[in-house]
């Protein structure tokens, strides 16, 4: 029923309710009193149509993709639905390590390397991936979901000998570091490093120094001992080097003589006897504070004194100068567990940095426990705080007043008279009526503290997503951004509300109706939004550009209004849309709009104010049919710049 139509009939009941009027009164001075007796039956025959859409939706029900694979691998794998026409698969466009193969027969590829296989350890971890089926057949605009998890693990693999070990000659009577065994062995799996072992000698020692270094010592000259060095990875897993040559030599004196001549036994003046060597026990000092040059140094000594050398290592570093500001933080003790399952505490930076880069957690999990104060209707009671495991509930009985008929007449149609009255004025002067309110409202908002409901981890997330999905509409892949920018729209909402990524309209009113952050127009906001991404996720029907674009900035402004995120378009190009005279009036609205959330971005108030009250004079000379298109958004708007301008400083 249009305006005009509804102003008709309330002329007309105007007119009846006179009429009633004058006849109650007329009655009541008459003193004339009617009996009316009605008796039988009322019978009411109807013909009703009724519509049956056949047609199923469909699921994913099985699927060879493995839920765990080990890193280095490249494989395929198929999910498939519970029907077998006209099925088409989608899934979050993720790139590495999932990538979509075919589309119409659920094929996919899971690859756990980039480049060569070796290239895995960045891709370990878990993940879940969104996917789900749809087909043109449907009745309805109900969508399964499917989440696929995937847990890329590391197999561990013995360690590899990459590179020959060369035979080598020392001289007697010093400690000679030969090479760093890391340099011929290689561990491929990710985090782990390697320690060593070598075979014993009967008269050349081996000793490894550090992680890897190894140090060789013999007194006695012109001997020849082989060698294996053995690597270890943190699982026992072993891989054993080359036979390695040690010769030993002497430059001069009676030793040098006696492995010149070829001696050997226990007597003779040219004999040798070898010194009794001592057990070397080597240790090394913390590497020291990094300098200024990025280097660091630590020493390392044989503390069971068998050799007097002293042997230098160096690494780089980062240097930090000891005038850069150190966080220090200091938290209250954590708040008591609330209803939604979750506890905070406050945390100040004593330091005065000006950074949050090591902040704490403020915000944890925890388990609330009902009581019967805790003004909430919970562990089964009748009311609030009472009834079930709580008190009994008073019962409260209220008179009801019984009018009569004269006055109950009068007073109706006074309301008509009013109503009336007042949708005459708002019939001519609708326009400036609308503007004056908006003012009103938007004029005397109260002051709120801004409330973070999503933290900057998980904000940035989502930023990045809406920032690929704009770098990448393009005019042919309309509906697959508008599926995807319904996902990231859910994630959102998942993020601020901590519920399933599955969430329906009934469990999300539910959570909004038992969380205390959001209790207020933003939950509003929230509700009309899901609306929206359902729309974008499964709509069959022609998806504008500009309607894509409105819902990332949309959504670019609601981050920025619960968390402690200001940038919002990083690496995006911010500018209004010019409106020109050839525009038809759904463009300007579309354009109006767009503009108002980029002004919401930068604060601008008042600014936004005005594009609003400008942008519902565009509205009202609209159709009928057009103002319902745009009448949710213009809603949802209208709430978003009430709160923004509530927790404005």
């Amino acid at each position: 029923m249009n305006r005009d139509s509804f102003i008709k009939f309330l002329l007309m009941l105007f007119l009846v309710l006179t009429v009633t009027q004058v006849s109650y009164l007329y009655i009541g001075t008459q003193h004339i009193e009617y009996k009316i007796l009605t008796a039988g039956n009322a019978v009411y025959n109807a013909e009703v149509s009724i519509g049956i859409c056949v047609d199923k939706v469909p699921t994913i029900i099985n699927t060879t993709c493995p839920t765990n694979i080990s890193g280095g691998q490249n494989i395929t794998c198929n999910f498939t639905a519970n029907i077998d026409w006209n099925v088409t698969f989608f899934n979050s466009d993720t790139g590495v390590p999932f990538h979509m193969i075919n589309d119409s027969t659920g094929e996919f590829r899971i690859t756990t390397f980039e480049g060569e296989a070796d290239n895995h350890c960045h891709l370990l971890g878990n993940y879940e991936f969104f996917l789900w089926a749809d087909t043109d057949n449907t009745c309805g605009e109900d969508v399964n979901f499917y989440i696929y998890p995937l847990e890329i693990y590391e197999e561990n693999d013995a360690p590899i000998f990459n590179k020959t070990i060369p035979s080598m000659t020392i001289s007697a009577g010093t400690d000679v570091g030969l090479f760093d065994l890391n340099n011929y062995f290689y561990e491929r799996d990710c985090g782990q490093e390697l320690t060593y072992s070598a075979s014993a000698g009967s008269q050349i020692f081996i000793v490894i120094v550090g992680t890897g270094t190894f140090l060789a010592h013999s007194d006695v000259c012109g001997i020849s001992e082989q060698f294996t060095f053995t690597a270890i990875d943190p699982y026992n897993l072993t891989t054993t080097s080359n036979i390695v040559t040690i010769d030993t030599t002497c430059e001069d004196g009676p030793e040098a003589a006696a492995a010149d001549s070829g001696g050997s036994g226990g007597s003779g003046a040219g004999s040798f006897l070898p010194t009794i060597l001592c057990t070397s026990l080597w240790e090394c000092t913390d590497w020291n504070e990094c300098s200024k040059k990025g280097v660091q140094i630590k020493n390392c000594y044989d503390a069971g004194g068998c050799s007097d050398k002293i042997y230098t290592y160096y690494q780089n570093c980062t240097y930090h100068d000891p005038n850069d500001c150190i966080e220090e933080w200091e938290c209250t003790a954590w708040d008591e567990c609330r209803y939604d399952n979750t506890q905070t505490r406050t945390c100040t930076e004593l330091s005065a940095c000006n950074t949050e880069n090591n902040q704490p957690a403020i915000i944890q999990d925890c388990t609330y426990i009902p009581t019967c104060n805790d003004g909430i209707q919970n562990q089964g009671e009748i009311g609030i705080d009472c009834g079930g495991p709580c008190l009994p509930c008073d019962t409260i009985y209220s008179p009801t007043p019984i009018e009569k008929k004269i006055i109950l007449s009068t007073a109706m149609l006074l309301a008509a008279f009013l109503i009336l009255s007042l949708l005459l004025v708002y019939k001519y002067f609708h326009k400036s009526v609308n503007i004056f309110i908006l003012r009103m409202i938007l004029g005397f908002i109260e002051k709120k503290k801004k409330k973070i409901l999503l933290t900057k981890d998980k904000a940035k997330k989502i930023l990045d997503e809406l920032t690929k999905i704009q770098r990448t509409i393009k005019n042919d892949n309309l509906k697959k951004k508008a599926a995807e920018l319904g996902i990231v729209g859910r994630k959102f909402i998942v993020a601020i509300t901590g519920m399933d990524l599955t969430f329906t309209k009934e469990t999300l009113i539910l959570k909004l109706e038992k969380k205390n952050k959001i209790k207020d127009v933003m939950s509003k906001v929230v509700l009309s939004l899901f609306y929206r991404f359902r729309f974008l996720e499964t709509t069959k029907g022609k998806v504008f550009k500009s309607d894509l674009l409105i819902t990332i900035e949309e959504i670019r402004e609601l981050i920025r209004m619960v968390s402690n995120v200001e940038i919002i378009n990083k690496g995006v190009e911010v500018k209004e849309l010019a409106i020109k005279n050839k525009d038809s009036a759904s463009v300007v609205i579309k354009k109006q709009i767009y503009n108002t959330y980029i002004s919401m971005h930068f604060d601008k108030l008042e600014v936004s104010k005005l594009k609003y009250t400008e942008l519902m004079k565009e509205y009202e000379d609209l159709e009928d049919r057009e103002k319902d298109y745009f009448y949710d958004d213009l809603v949802r708007m209208f709430n978003e710049i009430k709160y923004l301008v509530s927790i404005s400083k």
